[in-house]
């Protein structure tokens, strides 16, 4: 049971282990029925304890959103900002298996998960005609998924968010994603929580910086060709855009409460760059110890 759960640990299954088992000349003695047993178990233990957790998380919440004036409404329900993103197993889109995770913003504290899975083996290598089975077999199946990979964050969105207040007492009334994300859309369109109640978007700082660092590398690389080049030695140069972006990510956390300020701190990132000895540009460098600017 240990080497089971190890090996699902690092994303190996019955094949490494029984490879690493050759490797260290131990004898190998699970059979692969017994290695799909102690699966189901393991599935059933990790469920029921983040089963526990999750109740935990949702007193811990309804108790930190009371402490600073938020309280259920009269149905005693609560609504909440949280983090959404979702995630797959492999790169590219194409993977058969992804997750969605809904995390408290105030807390920090996990809420709610969603896998799904497009594939089974099992399913595929039986033949359309054996009906019986295939009918038997949808009871503990772990295809629950019929579309494409590419849109499973989105199809986690809809499910977690549909069971919120049934389960949690909780309302998802502000979602912190991706700037590119198709889940806020998406649960925006279904109109989850009806007409009354709409749902706000937050972007994610980390994402909106890393966009503006993607989006001065690509205008870095097609200046090269022109005569009038920004990029290259003394020139915003690859290094000096991983600075600014770093400095841009920082202004927002902050000095976000003072639109005006951040708005000069912003600028200030561009003069300070600039800057050199002979013609200083530090005046609208943030102050304090904390500065970036030394």
């Amino acid at each position: 049971m240990r080497a089971t759960l190890a090996f699902r640990g690092i994303g190996c299954g019955f094949s490494a282990m029984k490879e690493w088992s050759g490797m260290m000349n131990m004898p190998f003695v699970l059979t692969q029925n017994s290695y799909i047993e102690h699966n189901n178990k393991l599935e059933q233990g990790s469920m029921k304890a983040f089963k526990q957790m999750s109740q935990e998380a949702t007193k811990g919440i309804i108790k930190a959103y009371s402490a600073i004036g938020v309280q259920p409404d009269d149905q005693g329900i609560l609504d909440i900002a949280v983090s959404y993103d979702g995630a797959w197993q492999r790169r590219g889109f194409s993977s058969h298996n992804g997750v969605g995770v809904v995390i408290d913003l105030l807390t920090g504290l996990p809420i709610e998960f969603e896998v799904l899975s497009n594939y089974r083996s099992k399913c595929e290598a039986k033949s359309d005609s054996d009906q019986d089975w295939k009918e038997k077999h949808k009871v503990s199946c772990s295809r629950n998924y019929e579309g494409a990979s590419g849109s499973m964050d989105v199809e986690c969105a809809l499910r977690i968010w549909k069971r919120s207040i049934e389960e949690h007492s909780l309302r998802y009334t502000t979602m912190l994603s991706d700037g590119d994300s198709k889940a806020y859309g998406a649960v925006c369109d279904v109109n989850v929580h009806g007409d009354r109640i709409s749902i706000e978007k937050e972007d994610c700082i980390n994402h909106v910086a890393k966009e503006m660092g993607t989006a001065l590398r690509k205008l870095a690389n097609a200046s090269k060709t022109q005569k009038t080049a920004i990029a290259g030695k003394g020139k915003l140069s690859f290094l000096k855009i991983k600075r600014i972006q770093s400095y841009y990510s920082k202004a927002i956390k902050t000095y976000s409460y003072d639109v005006p300020l951040l708005q000069n701190c912003i600028m200030g990132i561009l003069l300070h760059l600039s800057s050199t000895n002979e013609h200083p540009k530090h005046v609208h460098c943030p102050p304090g110890k904390s500065s970036w600017c030394f």
